[in-house]
This record gives structure tokens, C-alpha cells and sequence, in this order.
């Protein structure tokens, strides 16, 4: 009789958990439903651990995400206790919003495999399915117990209440500390991942509560604040779950799922799992992990920067971007605050006061300056489909008044390409250079007259490979690119007699980005020595050095980054560089003591990370891992699956969900009214979320 009372006492809370599910902002975050693809044919591959379906003409990029997923399958599930279940995914080829998610109401992941721009040295679908399938892994490990009795009673909704549970930071960490230690120097290892966290608590700023006592903030830090710039919950999470694994195990986390998904009536499962495996709450985790954190960063966080701050009018975290020199005074630059959008700004040294000009919206790669013109490539979305969008080139003239103030007129957007362009240069009075994505993802170098009409296409043949920079030399009259693919990431000079980019640097795992070109030499934003600093290139002698110095990092400017002064007989460096109220504008006098030459070094130095991504120092030896860059990809990929076509009218329906109560769906997502009532109800959404 007691065990009766107490299942009916189980199934009464998780009812009552169940309709609190139903308010709007939880049902609408659950029941989530992605834009459209355009009409097309789809092909599937379909074994029994996973199921692709992407593009007809994508079957490169479905063979290479089978075999990234087949590879890390005996390796993704590392310290969980539950296997992984079989998940459906669908990679869309058109959006060049780069990006991935796993959602489990209905349960699915989607891949965005346009290659992101500015990213580190690993390729983009490596690092997206490493990510996103830790996610599965993830969401398969609480489908146990009581939640997977409930499965049956409420269907996949089940699941995805549970997740709800489950706090973000982990979620997040968790997966970002896997990419990382799946990788040869992988996101949480880069500078400018940790760059927010190094300076927030060498200030002891922002997440800090207010008073005497500089006493973290662990709410602030977990639910972002619309006044002050909180480090992510990316970050947040890495050093917390690594933290984690370090202190209680590897498995800690896999033992907190576990409880999660056979406790889910306690409301707050993860809560009593900390207090019955880490004898502590996650309070004090987080303050023990961030101290030592702050203790280790001390020392490189001391260090002064080599460039001057250019004062400028904020009013609030502001994140500058990519400075043109005007004339010996102005600089246009783009500024992005808390409370205000992306925009061009013309800044005045003399006085430090700025003139508004153009709001750009979402800016794709760095803008140029050719005859008082300045051209970006800028996001453009699909007026019928909302999983295509492209790059679009875009500009405005530049004139200036008799009292100095600049004027602009913004010109027409010019479409070059079908699937968008990025990283824009002119290559002196011929045209200009561009890259773009061909429909397998593959990267072009795209060469135009003045007046964008396409002149030259010229493919870069390896697969999952991808583009970091372009800038044009007028020294050496050549088109220069940073290229990151199997072998890691390279800087190369483009033979247009060969029609092939030859190396200019040798392949690495050091991150480069942001790159320029003037007078027979390049600069760019390196993480070689640790940090990101601004390096130079001649390209007589192939040397180079580091030219900056930092106590968080710099960013070197988009075009000339010398910057040559009328009333001084020097040349100045115009930067941004990292303060603890964003990304500022600087510049730096030529200093040849700080100038370094620096070696060639297939890993960069990391001094700053505490090595949450290492076996030895998570005592993990009993979990073998993977490094993905080691993974290598060729044109017969496409025959080592068997690939069958999708079809769309045998798999319109899909029912994930169902309740022995009427809900309203329907006003529930999109009028967010809550509508219940006696009856049933059931949920389909098919996988392309075009029949629901």
C-alpha cells in the first residue's frame, strides 16, 4: 500500500510538473519549430547509430558528417553512464549563418555547414558535430527511469521537460569542453575564449556584487545581465564543468544525468545530485574554480599594453571593430554597445568626439576603404525561405563638409555569387577579390571587375576547408588568403598563372585572422605567443614578429594597418585592443623594442589555459578520447555510405508528443495563450518542419 501511495504520489508532482511545463515561455522554447529550406530534393544515410538528410547535391558534406559521427561514436558518450540513442539530423547548405542546435520536442539536430568566418584552427564541421553530438549524448543519458516511463505517457515532451532541468552552463560547458579535448588546440584553449573572464576578474568587475566585499555574482553570472557585459555561458560553463571533472571525477556529470532523468519529480534534480556526489553546491564549486582561475591569470593579466587607448564616449560595454584611416585625424570604425547596434562611427583623434553615420546590421566580414568608397559584405535574408540567406556586397561614398564632418550616401547592394561573398578586397585598379561558398560548401576565390561583374572563379578543391582572410599586396600585386583545412591553418599567396594558392606560412594549429596587406608586407591577428597580438609578415624574406604587447589582447586593424601620419615622420599601428570595457581603439608608435621576431611553432603556447582539457589532469585515463583533426576527408567519401533518397510524403508525419489532456499548440506558440481542457491531444512535426 505504501509503495501504491508513493508511485501515485510521483506521478501527482510530475503532473504538476507537466502543466507548469505548459506556460508559454517554456512550451514555445521546447516546441521549437526552424525556418524553411528552399524546395529541393533531400537524400538520406541511414544506419542504424544515426540518420543524415541533407541536400541532393550535398552529398560531400552528408559523407563527411557520417564519417565525423561514425568516428567519434565510441568516444562521444565519454563519462555518462547511459548509451547514446539513435538521433535524427539535418544539415542545411544554404544559410550562412553558421551555427548548429539539438532540440529534443520532436528531437532532432541541425547542422549549418557554411564554414564560420573568423574561426580558429579547426575545421567548422569538426568542430559543429563534436559539439552538437555531445548534446545527444547529453539528452540520451536522462531518457532512463522515470523519464522514459513518462515517455510513454507524454511522449518526447518527457525528455525535454527533464532538459529544462538541466542548467544551461552545463549543457554548454559540457559540449565546448568536449569540442576542446577533442581537438589539437581547440576553442577552450583559445585566447580570446577566456579573453571577458581574464579581465572581469582581474577588475573584479561586472559579476562581482557591489561593496567592500568583491563577492562573485554566481546568478549574474549564470542569467547575463542587460547592464553589464557577462562572460558567456559557454565559458562560464567550461570552467565550471572542468572544474567539476577535476575535483569529483570525469564521470561526475554522467552520475548527475543519471539521477536527473530517474528523479525528475524533485524539481530541482541536479541540486540534490551535487549535494549527494560533491558534498558542496555549485556555488562553491563555481568561487573555488574562479579562484583559481583569477590566481593563475594574474601574473599575464599584469602585463601593460604596448598601444595607447584612443579615448572614446561610451555608455556601456562597447566592442569596436576593424578602424580605417580617414585622413591624419578621423578613422571610420565600427561600434557595437549593450544598448545599441552595429554601426559606423567616424572618430576624431584630435578631440576624441565621434559622428554617427550608417547602423550596418549584421556585418559578414570587414570593410575596406578604395577612393573615399567603403565596401563590407553584409547579411542579406531570403525574402520566401527562411534557411537561405547570402552575402551581399555593400557600400557608401564618402564625402567631407567645409567643417570637417564626413557625409555618406549608401549605394545598392550587389549580389555576386548565389551562395553570398566574404572577406572583400580590391586588388588595385583592376577589381576586387572575394571568397564564396560553391553548393558543397566548398570555397572559391572570386576575382571582379570595379563593378562586381564576375571575372574569374577559381576552386579550392579540399573538402571542409575554408577561408580566414584575403588581402591584396600592392607591392607584390598578389591576393593572399588564410586558409584553414586538413592540414591546419596556413597563410597562402594566390598563383594566377597556376590558379592555385602556394604557402606562404607553413600549416599549423596557430590561430590567424584579420589579415592586410601593404608595401610588401602582412599583418594579422596571431595567438602564437599565447595571446592574441598583432604580428607583420615581410614578404621578401618570409620573417616574422610579433608587434605588439598585451594585457589581454589586440586585434589587428582590417586594411593598412600602418597607419602613416602627416605630422610625424613615423608610421603608427591602428588596432583594437581588449579593456575591461570591450574592444577599444588604439594605436602604437613603431617600437623596435617590443618588436619580436618570432619562429615557426605548430601549436601556440598556452600558458593560460589550466589544461580543464587534459586526461592527466581530470584522472580520466580510463576514457580513451579522439582528436578530430586527425580525421582526414577525401573525394571518395561518397561511397562509403549507402545514400537513398528522402522522401518527404512518407515522413510528413511525425508524432512526438501526446497528453490524456487538450492543449491548444497552436495559441501556445504562436499567441503564447494557455488553452486546456478535457480530451487528448497529439504533436506531429516532421523533420524539415514543413508539416506540422
Amino acid at each position: 500500500m505504501g509503495i501504491q501511495r508513493a508511485g501515485l504520489y510521483r506521478i501527482t508532482i510530475f503532473i504538476v510538473v507537466l502543466l507548469l511545463f505548459c506556460f508559454p515561455k517554456e512550451a514555445f522554447a521546447q516546441y521549437y519549430v526552424s525556418a524553411n529550406d528552399p524546395i529541393r530534393k533531400w537524400s538520406q544515410i541511414d544506419t542504424k547509430n544515426f540518420k543524415i538528410v541533407f541536400p541532393k547535391n550535398n552529398l560531400y558534406t552528408g559523407a563527411m558528417t557520417a564519417t565525423y559521427m561514425e568516428k567519434l561514436l565510441p568516444y562521444i558518450n565519454r563519462g555518462f553512464l547511459n548509451p547514446v540513442k539513435k538521433f535524427p539530423v539535418l544539415i542545411h547548405t544554404s544559410n550562412i549563418m553558421s551555427n548548429g542546435m539539438v532540440t529534443w520536442v520532436p528531437k532532432r539536430m541541425e547542422l549549418y555547414s557554411v564554414p564560420s568566418r573568423n574561426t580558429f584552427a579547426t575545421q567548422w564541421m569538426k568542430q559543429l558535430v563534436t559539439h552538437e553530438f555531445r548534446h545527444v549524448a547529453q539528452m540520451s543519458n536522462i531518457d532512463v527511469g522515470f523519464t522514459k516511463w513518462a515517455s510513454y505517457l507524454i511522449g518526447e515532451q518527457a525528455q525535454g521537460l527533464v532538459a529544462m532541468m538541466l542548467p544551461t552552463y552545463f549543457l554548454e560547458g559540457d559540449a565546448t569542453l568536449t569540442e576542446t579535448m577533442y581537438s589539437t588546440f581547440g576553442r577552450g584553449r583559445q585566447p580570446n575564449f577566456s579573453i571577458d573572464y581574464r579581465a572581469v576578474l582581474h577588475n573584479k568587475t561586472a559579476i562581482y556584487h557591489k561593496g567592500k566585499k568583491k563577492k562573485l555574482n554566481i546568478d549574474k553570472m549564470l542569467l547575463g545581465s542587460y547592464k553589464d557585459h557577462v562572460p558567456s555561458v559557454y565559458s562560464t560553463g567550461y570552467y565550471i564543468v572542468g572544474a567539476s571533472n577535476r575535483y569529483y571525477g570525469a564521470d561526475f556529470w554522467g552520475k548527475v544525468l543519471d539521477y536527473s532523468g530517474k528523479r525528475p519529480y524533485t524539481i530541482i534534480p541536479v541540486t540534490f545530485a551535487f549535494k549527494k556526489y560533491a558534498k558542496e553546491d555549485m556555488t562553491t564549486l563555481a568561487n573555488r574554480a574562479l579562484t583559481e582561475l583569477n590566481s593563475h591569470w594574474k601574473e599575464h593579466s599584469s602585463i601593460p599594453n604596448s598601444s595607447t587607448v584612443i579615448k572614446t564616449k561610451k555608455t556601456s560595454y562597447t566592442t569596436y571593430t576593424d578602424p580605417l584611416p580617414l585622413n591624419d585625424s578621423l578613422i571610420l570604425i565600427l561600434k557595437e554597445d549593450l544598448d545599441k547596434t552595429n554601426r559606423f562611427v567616424v572618430l576624431n583623434t584630435n578631440n576624441n568626439k565621434e559622428q554617427g553615420l550608417l547602423y550596418t546590421g549584421y556585418v559578414t566580414s570587414r570593410p575596406i576603404i578604395k577612393d573615399n568608397v567603403v565596401y563590407w559584405t553584409g547579411y542579406k535574408p531570403s525574402l520566401s525561405w527562411g534557411q537561405k540567406n547570402s552575402s551581399v556586397v555593400k557600400s557608401m561614398d564618402l564625402s567631407f563638409n567645409r567643417k570637417g564632418k564626413v557625409k555618406y550616401k549608401q549605394s545598392r547592394d550587389k549580389k555576386v555569387t548565389e551562395q553570398g561573398v566574404f572577406y572583400l578586397t580590391a586588388i588595385g585598379d583592376e577589381g576586387f577579390a572575394m571568397i564564396s561558398y560553391n553548393k558543397d560548401n566548398l570555397p572559391e576565390l572570386v576575382i571582379t571587375d570595379t563593378d562586381f561583374n564576375l571575372q574569374e572563379r577559381h576552386l579550392y578543391r579540399k573538402f571542409d576547408s575554408s577561408f580566414n582572410g584575403l588581402a591584396w599586396d600592392n607591392k607584390t600585386k598578389t591576393i593572399y588568403g588564410i586558409i584553414l583545412d586538413e592540414q591546419g591553418m596556413w597563410i597562402g599567396g594566390f598563383n594566377r598563372d597556376k590558379k592555385v594558392f602556394e604557402q606562404v606560412t607553413k600549416p599549423s594549429y596557430v590561430t590567424v585572422n584579420n589579415l592586410s596587406a601593404t608595401d610588401g608586407r602582412l599583418f594579422f591577428t596571431s595567438i602564437l605567443s599565447g595571446k592574441d597580438e598583432v604580428h607583420s609578415l615581410c614578404l621578401d624574406d618570409k620573417s616574422e614578429h610579433r608587434i605588439t604587447l598585451s594585457q589581454y589582447g589586440s586585434v589587428a586593424s582590417s586594411l593598412g594597418s600602418i597607419w602613416s601620419q602627416r605630422t610625424a615622420n613615423d608610421s603608427t599601428l591602428l588596432m583594437t585592443t581588449y579593456s575591461i570595457k570591450g574592444y577599444l581603439p588604439a594605436i602604437q608608435k613603431a617600437d623596435r623594442e617590443i618588436t619580436k621576431k618570432t619562429e615557426y611553432a605548430y601549436i601556440p603556447k598556452d600558458y593560460l589555459s589550466l589544461k580543464y582539457d587534459s586526461i592527466a589532469n581530470q584522472r580520466v585515463e580510463q576514457y580513451p578520447i579522439i582528436n578530430m583533426d586527425s580525421v582526414k576527408i577525401d573525394s571518395t567519401v561518397s561511397t562509403k555510405f549507402k545514400v537513398k533518397k528522402y522522401r518527404k510524403g512518407s515522413n510528413a508525419f511525425n508524432i512526438h508528443s501526446w497528453a490524456p489532456i487538450y492543449v491548444d499548440i497552436d495559441k501556445l506558440m504562436n499567441e503564447q495563450q494557455i488553452v486546456i481542457g478535457a480530451g487528448a491531444y497529439f504533436s506531429s512535426q516532421n523533420l524539415l518542419s514543413d508539416v506540422i
